[in-house]
């Protein structure tokens, strides 16, 4: 995947802080349409790594780039907002993919620097301190803000912490393959001893929210605040999300 042609785009969810239910952070979503109709949504899916390396970083590049101008179009527009934007770790495993991605990084508007969050995932399993230093390095050249999506499998958080990560993701809209599904007591009890924040994405009820809430998470996003946005921004809270122009896919 891909194998036939596609195209991609860019939408946005708000990100909501339970302590104070305000919204500073947006996420970046990747929407993968193909010519017969089909559509993939999230990175998990439309960035999904199959066995191409430059194909993965060809599409990751497409994303950091749709999602840094909108991002600098906010701020120019007075929306001082964060956008936590997705990074595939296989796109960077072979030397002429990371060089690919790389030069991408290097060429995106300074305001990825000062206001995006890279969110790592798919990470290399085992998921050693030199194999995040391999995914990390390249990404650093354009912000030293990132997070990541733990695989299941790591049960110690130690080198995420020791790394100056600034948090780590659940994603729980997704199902992959291979990989020990984790609970959000698991997240939490593997993240707060590393003093990590925590991000639950895709939480689709109330309830989901009031357990991420629990869990001491410092953003929660998904449908339960409403559809995607065509942009990201303004900086609001949760009451006025409901006032936000949204995007049918």
């Amino acid at each position: 995947m891909p194998e036939q042609p596609h195209t991609i785009n860019v939408v946005y969810r708000p990100i909501v802080d339970p302590l104070d239910n305000s919204v500073r952070f947006y996420r970046a979503i990747p929407v993968l349409r193909y010519e017969d109709g089909t559509t993939v949504i999230g990175h998990a899916e439309a960035l999904r790594h199959e066995k191409d390396a430059m194909d993965t970083a060809e599409r990751n590049a497409v994303v950091l780039v749709q999602a840094t101008l909108a991002l600098a179009a906010a701020h120019n527009h007075g929306d001082q907002i964060f956008l936590l934007v997705p990074i595939n770790a296989a796109a960077l495993s072979t030397k002429e993919s990371a060089t690919y991605l790389v030069r991408a990084l290097k060429e995106l508007d300074p305001i990825f620097g000062r206001a995006a969050v890279a969110q790592l995932f798919n990470l290399p399993e085992p998921t050693t301190m030199d194999r995040l230093d391999d995914a990390l390095i390249p990404v650093m050249i354009a912000t030293d803000k990132y997070i990541f999506e733990p695989p299941g499998s790591v049960k110690d958080y130690m080198d995420f912490g020791a790394i100056n990560a600034q948090g780590v993701a659940m994603d729980l809209g997704v199902t992959r393959e291979n990989d020990t599904q984790m609970s959000m007591t698991d997240l939490w009890s593997r993240a707060a001893p590393r003093k990590l924040k925590l991000f639950y994405q895709n939480v689709d009820n109330e309830k989901g929210f009031e357990d991420a809430t629990r869990y001491e998470a410092r953003g929660v996003d998904g449908s339960l605040f409403g559809g995607y946005l065509p942009v990201p921004g303004p900086r609001t809270n949760r009451e006025k999300l409901k006032d936000l122009e949204t995007v049918a896919l």
